[in-house]
């Protein structure tokens, strides 16, 4: 186990200062969550959809990078409805949550004069995902002036790439650049940036727009075929180990990077694999509710950019048949599931043997209009062709657990957190 050496408080993270002298041992940043707007059924399917179709931007690139198809492939989506090199260290920041969506921490990057780099309070730090994307300067819209842009004109180390970038069906595209980027006093020198030439669709699902977003999955899925930010630190051996972990409970939320905090979690860490290297994929082993499993070992995609949990329609189905008064809400908002308001399901998920249930606040998604149901936070993926064949564990899920995510033995911890 790791020891804890440095902490870095929101403030310090604020400064416009480069990455402080080396430091060892395990540093820690908060995170902050950027809010969604509040949840209503057309808007839990909206957002569900955008997490599909990202998956599905992660799908294409592993194919152009790897010259294969992912497993979890079945084709595209159809919807149906609807700076200096720094000594081995580690390294934690904070992190700001959105009300249940994405999670954030404040990011320096390139070098725009001694010691100082342009700075991105809001960056996202998306496990499902592994490229950098940021805004071009030169996007004046009213979206793109609401946020922090980057300025590849104004850093010393910034380097155009001469490369292109695209996706999302080219609602995202603009150039690449490599630049330093630095979390938590850790800088990765040399980071490929996807920098849009216009605003990010995907920006608009948060009530305050992200001034990025960070992907840290593996490169297999990088859109600009590159190391995302933990293993750029990781190759130039700026972190103690190949790892991260997150702990997302609320106003104390924690990015730790280069190893684990072991104030944060109760017990000991269990592992599993990681099935395919491209998201951090693993098998779930079941989930539950009030004692009785509705679905068995399944495969899913962890993920910080997502609120909900996501899973195939005939095991939510089961799920919340063990949930009394459950209802589904009108097809034109996908038939999603709701529950009594005033009672407390006890729903779990279990990984790796040790079974991690919702708090009652993270289970409900808030009431449908003004009636007494609230939305589950487990829901059946908008009806598509083909069907999603595989869950996804959202931020409903994740921050009710100590996670560690470790690319260089490609597999998952979990906890349960202090």
């Amino acid at each position: 186990m790791l020891t804890i050496a440095f902490i870095i408080s929101a403030l310090q993270l604020s400064a416009t200062a480069s990455p402080s002298p080396p430091r060892h041992g395990v540093q820690h940043v908060s995170l902050t969550r950027r809010q969604a707007p509040n949840a209503t059924a057309d808007r839990v399917t909206a957002h569900m959809l955008a997490t599909l179709l990202k998956h599905d931007v992660g799908f294409d690139a592993f194919r152009n990078n790897t010259g294969t198809a992912h497993p979890l492939d079945v084709g595209e989506v159809q919807v149906v409805h609807g700076i200096a090199k720094r000594a081995p260290s580690s390294s934690s920041a904070v992190l700001t949550s959105d009300g249940g969506s994405l999670w954030t921490v404040s990011a320096g990057v390139g070098t725009t004069g001694p010691n100082t780099q342009e700075q991105f309070p809001m960056t996202g730090i998306d496990t499902a995902s592994a490229t950098a994307l940021f805004v071009n300067v030169a996007c004046t819209t009213t979206p793109c002036q609401n946020i922090h842009r980057f300025n590849p004109t104004i850093s010393t180390t910034s380097t155009d790439l001469h490369k292109q970038f695209a996706y999302n069906g080219a609602q995202i595209s603009g150039n690449q650049y490599s630049d330093t980027a630095t979390i938590a006093g850790l800088s990765a020198t040399g980071l490929v940036m996807a920098v849009a030439n216009s605003f990010p669709p995907t920006f608009s699902d948060y009530t305050t727009p992200p001034d990025a977003l960070m992907g840290v999955a593996f490169p297999a899925i990088s859109v600009t075929k590159s190391q995302p930010f933990p293993q750029t630190l990781n190759a130039q051996g700026s972190l103690t180990d190949p790892v991260f972990a997150m702990s997302l409970n609320g106003a104390n939320a924690e990015l730790t990077l280069g190893g684990v905090d072991s104030t944060r979690y109760a017990g000991s860490i269990q592992y599993t694999p990681v099935t395919t290297a491209g998201f951090w994929q693993i098998n779930f082993d079941s989930a539950q509710a009030n004692g009785q499993p509705s679905v068995g070992k399944t495969e899913a995609i962890l993920d910080t950019g997502s609120r909900e949990v996501i899973g195939d329609a005939a095991s939510v189905k089961k799920l919340y048949a063990t949930i009394p008064g459950s209802q589904t809400t009108t097809p034109g908002a996908n038939n999603l599931y709701t529950y009594p308001c005033d009672t407390t399901p006890a729903v779990s998920i279990t990984i790796a043997g040790l079974a991690i249930p919702f708090s009652a606040d993270s289970f409900n998604l808030g009431p449908v209009g003004s009636t007494n149901q609230c939305l589950g936070a487990i829901q059946t993926a908008p009806k598509s062709t083909p069907p999603s064949r595989y869950w996804t564990l959202g931020d409903a899920w994740l921050q009710n657990a100590y996670m560690v995510y470790n690319f260089g033995e490609k597999k998952v911890g979990v906890a349960i957190p202090s």
